[in-house]
C-alpha cells in the first residue's frame, strides 16, 4: 500500500487474509481497515513509511517490522514471530498482544505494549519492554535474556498472572507512583534476577 492520500482496506466481509502486506505511504497518511471488516490475517507486517490503524483483531503469522509512522492497535494483536520496533510509533492503545509462536521482540525502539499475554515462547528486548497492562502467561515460555520489563502504568493497578505456576524474568522495574502491581492468577512463584521498584507497591 504505497498511497499519497489515505487508504482502506474495507470488505462486507468480517475477516481478510493477507500474505505479506507492507504499508510505503507519504508520511502523514494512513492505511486503515474499514467497512464490514474487523479481523485481518497476514504473514508478515511491514511499515516502512506511513502510519496504520489496525482492525479489532489483526493476526501476524510471521513477522512485524515497523520502522516509521504510526501503528495505532486494535482490541487485539496475535503475533506468532518476531515483533521489531525500529521508529517507536507503536500505539498500544487498551489493547493486548498476544504472542502464540516463537517469537523475540527487537528494534531500536522500545516498544509500549499495554496487555500482554504469552501462549508460546517469547525472548524479551535485549534492554527495555514497558507494559502499562497486564502480564499474563498461559503456560508460555519467556526469555527475559538480559533486558528489563517495566511496569510503569501510574494510573491503575497491575497483574503478572496467568496459568502458569512459575513465571521468570531477568530484570523487572516498577515505576507506578501510587499504584500497585500484584502476582495472581496460577502463579506462585516469581524467579527474578534483579528488582528494581522506583515507586509504587508490589
Amino acid at each position: 500500500f504505497n498511497g499519497t492520500l489515505a487508504q482502506t482496506i474495507r470488505s462486507t466481509a468480517a475477516s481478510q487474509t493477507f500474505y505479506d502486506v507492507v504499508i510505503a505511504k507519504t508520511a502523514g497518511t494512513t492505511l486503515s481497515v474499514g467497512g464490514s471488516t474487523t479481523a485481518l490475517t497476514v504473514n508478515n507486517l511491514t511499515q516502512t513509511t506511513g502510519n496504520f490503524t489496525a482492525p479489532a483483531t489483526l493476526t501476524i503469522n510471521g513477522s512485524l517490522v515497523l520502522s516509521a509512522g504510526t501503528f495505532a492497535a486494535g482490541a487485539t494483536i496475535n503475533a506468532a514471530g518476531d515483533w521489531t520496533n525500529n521508529s517507536g510509533g507503536f500505539n498500544a492503545g487498551t489493547g493486548t498482544v498476544t504472542f502464540f509462536g516463537l517469537s523475540s521482540v527487537y528494534g531500536s525502539a522500545i516498544t509500549s505494549f499495554n496487555n500482554v499475554t504469552l501462549s508460546g515462547a517469547l525472548t524479551g528486548h535485549p534492554i527495555n519492554m514497558n507494559v502499562a497492562g497486564d502480564w499474563t502467561n498461559n503456560g508460555g515460555g519467556f526469555n527475559g535474556g538480559t533486558g528489563t520489563v517495566n511496569f510503569n502504568n501510574t494510573a491503575a493497578p497491575q497483574n503478572i498472572n496467568g496459568t502458569a505456576v512459575t513465571q521468570t524474568f531477568n530484570n523487572i522495574a516498577v515505576a507506578k507512583t501510587a499504584q500497585t502491581l500484584s502476582v495472581r492468577g496460577s502463579t506462585t512463584t516469581l524467579n527474578v534476577n534483579n528488582i528494581t521498584l522506583a515507586s509504587g507497591i508490589f
